[in-house]
């Protein structure tokens, strides 16, 4: 099985350029994931992700964030906007004071393609992150700085119900602090 970034990357890559010779502000993050996530099995589709595939995830969801765009796959838009009391198990306590406010998450997919998925579908899998930001100044100007606030699965009987995934290494501490 493997995962495609090439849609999210795609839109990623052709706006680098850019994105350093503009005045966007520079992203950072207060966490970020060090280890492999493990999400409740849903259908046939793979349930462990590795940390640079999130990362990719990540990368491709502040790129559209910060320039106020979207993508639409399948008649939903990304990144889609969540609330934190949509998601069973989700543990904000034990996460940055980012993923605690009671503003919406944003959520983004990651795209599982294999012989019996359809890869223009975004699947049930979703990176978590806070929509709301600190801002820092340092030496080359504004810092917006995001956290990651996990993974989650859509529960199969709703589309706005999620299931909260969990870091597969020991090292909890390190991936949700």
């Amino acid at each position: 099985m493997k995962y495609s970034f090439a849609v999210a990357l795609g839109a990623l890559g052709a706006g680098l350029g850019e994105a350093t010779a503009s005045s966007s502000p520079t992203l950072e993050w207060t966490n970020r994931p060090t280890g492999p996530w493990v999400c409740p099995r849903i259908g046939k589709t793979g349930n462990v992700f590795e940390a640079d595939d999130i990362l990719h995830m990540i990368a491709a969801d502040t790129y559209l964030w910060g320039r106020n765009q979207t993508e639409n796959w399948s008649g939903i838009t990304f990144p889609e906007g969540v609330s934190s009391s949509a998601i069973k198990g989700f543990r904000p306590k034990k996460l940055p004071k980012l993923c605690t406010q009671e503003t919406a998450l944003r959520a983004y997919p990651i795209m599982i393609v294999d012989d019996d998925t359809d890869s223009s579908k975004p699947g049930p899998y979703r990176v978590m992150i806070s929509s709301a930001y600190d801002t820092k100044k340092n030496k080359d100007g504004e810092v917006h700085e995001y956290a990651f606030c996990g993974l989650v699965a859509q529960s199969d009987h709703s589309k706005k119900a999620y299931k909260a995934c969990s870091p597969k290494s020991e090292d909890i501490k390190q991936q949700e602090a």
